[in-house]
């Protein structure tokens, strides 16, 4: 996949959800190597505890640009207590 993020134009990733740590720390650690291989900007987690200081400024060359953040949560619990026939 990250290769397609690369091609289309992803400049910068974010590792930060409820899912970071599903592959263990090593998984972490890689998927965050991966990312800076492909040069893509990565933020959210951290390989060295001193990392998460670091600020990380974007711009645009063009003089235009798009920055996307996307969350995504669960449903309300008396929405995930709903049962489907």
């Amino acid at each position: 996949y990250l290769e397609a993020l690369s091609g289309v134009g992803f400049d910068m990733l974010t590792t930060a959800n409820n899912h970071t740590i599903d592959a263990g720390v090593s998984g972490l650690i890689d998927t965050i190597q991966n990312i800076q291989d492909f040069g893509i900007i990565q933020t959210g987690t951290f390989k060295e505890k001193q990392d998460k200081y670091l600020i990380v400024n974007i711009s645009a060359q063009s003089g235009s640009g798009y920055v996307g953040v996307q969350k995504c949560l669960y449903p309300p619990k008396q929405k995930q207590n709903r049962k489907f026939k």
